[in-house]
């Protein structure tokens, strides 16, 4: 439960937490077509205790295949494959970033993933602008940090071998 304290008003104000910014921007992908999910890194009480590689990000998805997929170069792709990512949630302000995740998000950004920290929608969509995605409904706010981490990225092909088009019919409705 988020803590509560006392604000610049001196009023008791409950603090964005983790799981509120993870239901915003599921809620937004969800509306640009993705499939997300939500991945519990460790499960103490669980059978035998089992737990996950340390350093998962909190969510897993993909816009499936067949999907028309806006990019940043104003043109879109109808996806051959289905285009996965991964993303670090984070609560705004003061999150603690574990060298684990660190690595994690590092090796699969090399790897050529999408990958990335996100501690508000504004930053998720930041992040996949960064690998040339356009994610519809919300203008990013230049203001919203991200707590000034995302080690991978920059400069990615967004769709890969797959050819990007904008000179049908149908791509020009879906802008």
């Amino acid at each position: 439960m988020p803590r509560k304290r006392l604000s610049e008003r001196q009023l008791f104000e409950r603090s964005i937490s983790e799981e509120d910014v993870f239901g915003a921007c599921r809620a937004l992908l969800e509306l640009n077509g993705a499939r997300v999910h939500r991945i519990v890194e460790r499960i103490p009480w669980g059978p035998r205790g089992r737990k996950s590689e340390a350093g998962i990000p909190d969510v897993f998805g993909w816009f499936p295949a067949g999907r028309l997929l806006p990019l940043t170069t104003g043109s879109s792709v109808v996806l051959q494959n289905p285009r996965h990512f991964f993303i670090e949630m984070k609560k705004p302000h003061g999150a603690v970033y574990r060298p684990a995740q660190y690595e994690w998000v590092r090796s699969a950004g090399e790897d050529g993933v999408i990958v990335f920290f996100a501690d508000s929608v504004d930053a998720m969509v930041r992040g996949f602008a960064e690998f040339g995605i356009v994610i519809k409904g919300v203008q990013p706010n230049a203001r919203t940090t991200v707590g000034g981490v995302n080690p991978v990225g920059v400069g990615r092909d967004p769709v890969g071998p797959v050819g990007v088009s904008g000179n049908r019919p149908d791509d020009q409705a879906d802008r």
